[in-house]
């Protein structure tokens, strides 16, 4: 028989087992949840060295956020699946999907089998860059993994549905920012980190609520410039922002704000040395709206396929900047002014009441008859003469 010592002794060790086993299990568990495996996709040459941190880097509180970021409006109903990448990234199914199945198209969200080109090599224009964004990168990131290794160069990608400039500014330690290296910073700490050579930004969508446009640029321009200040040898290029499908317009949530935005976006980039890539108005019909065939959900995300549209116009501007142009973009790029058309007035329609006839009165005016003459007191033939006959008595 044991004894007591000999059951301590045996309870001690079957509970260090149980904890070693525990230990094991969440330490496997949390490394699939964090660590991003580049390899299933590109090889090893796909990856930058991690620098060492700067002495400059600030430092990101403790997070106890939700993963699954709330979206501003109507995006809260979008999916919240980890978009976030590093160097192509890892494969994703796409996020968005036409919110009634019974709308789509064969083929609608189907991905491109062709790419557009130019006539010199404007990949390597994309060389050791990173894209930076919301849900509409993220759509960006999918369509560049999906075309395979070594297209755009295999750029890195911090992007993350929901994502905005004012969370990525946030230091309350609730927002989630994106994954990079198998951990979660700010994104200008993370950009240091990759040693990237060009940022191409892409914000907006969700910043709109009750600031004016041009607060929402001046942040804009605070975040740009928080990255510049930490890597002071990238260029630095934003994206304009996407408009809406008809009919899904708001108040404080339009397209007139939403090109406001662009417009004034450019100017500070213009003003601070920033490139500005138009990619929104291929997009639209003439009136300014997200043509519907581009849009995954009638809304303001795009198709799989839309993103060929995305590859032109960047590819275009790369040749642009390449040839000597200016960070503006080339003339085909500008924003387009939409003029609103003056609302028509209503045409007052006749009633289907009886139509009333004139009546057979006298009317004013002349009439066609001889006109009466009138005289002044009686005339001689209207008087009559008295007469000397007796007058009778009436009979009783």
């Amino acid at each position: 028989m044991y004894n007591r010592n000999d059951i301590v002794k045996i309870g001690i060790s079957v509970t260090a087992v149980l904890v070693f086993i525990i230990a094991i299990v969440w330490v496997v568990k949390d490394e699939k949840s964090n660590k991003i495996n580049v390899n299933a996709i590109y090889s090893s040459e796909a990856t930058n060295a991690v620098s060492e941190e700067a002495d400059t880097k600030e430092p990101l509180p403790s997070q106890s956020g939700n993963e699954n970021d709330p979206v501003q409006g109507e995006q809260n109903n979008s999916s919240k699946e980890e978009n976030t990448t590093s160097g192509g990234g890892s494969i994703q199914t796409p996020t968005y999907v036409p919110s009634n199945p019974d709308e789509e198209v064969e083929g609608n969200n189907a991905w491109p089998n062709y790419s557009y080109s130019t006539p010199n090599d404007t990949d390597e224009f994309f060389k050791n860059s990173v894209f930076v964004g919301d849900s509409i990168t993220v759509g960006w990131n999918n369509y560049v993994i999906h075309k395979g290794k070594g297209f755009f160069s295999t750029p890195y990608f911090l992007c993350k549905v929901g994502y905005s400039t004012f969370e990525a500014m946030d230091t309350s330690g609730t927002v989630i920012h994106p994954l990079y290296n198998g951990k979660r910073d700010y994104i200008f700490n993370s950009i240091g980190e990759m040693e990237v050579e060009k940022v191409f930004v892409s914000f907006g969508l969700n910043d709109f609520g009750n600031r004016s446009t041009e607060a929402m640029a001046n942040d804009y321009m605070n975040l740009l410039a928080k990255i510049k200040r930490l890597s002071p040898n990238v260029q630095i290029y934003v994206i304009s922002t996407t408009y809406m499908c008809e009919g899904r317009e708001k108040a404080n949530f339009n397209n007139k704000l939403i090109r406001e935005y662009n417009v004034k976006v450019k100017q500070k980039c213009a003003e601070n040395g920033y490139g500005f890539i138009n990619v929104s108005d291929i997009l639209c019909d003439e009136r300014g709206y997200t043509l519907l065939e581009y849009s995954s959900d009638k809304y303001l995300h795009l198709q799989n396929s839309t993103y060929v549209l995305w590859e032109r116009e960047l590819r275009s501007y790369a040749q642009h900047v390449l040839s000597g142009g200016s960070l503006s973009g080339p003339p085909e790029q500008e924003i387009k002014e939409i003029v609103e058309e003056p609302a028509d007035e209503p045409i007052e329609e006749p009633t289907e009441g009886p139509i009333e006839e004139p009546t057979e009165g006298p009317t004013e005016g002349p009439t066609e008859g001889p006109a009466e003459e009138t005289t002044e007191g009686p005339t001689e033939e209207s008087v009559e003469e008295p007469t000397d006959e007796p007058i009778e008595d009436e009979e009783e």
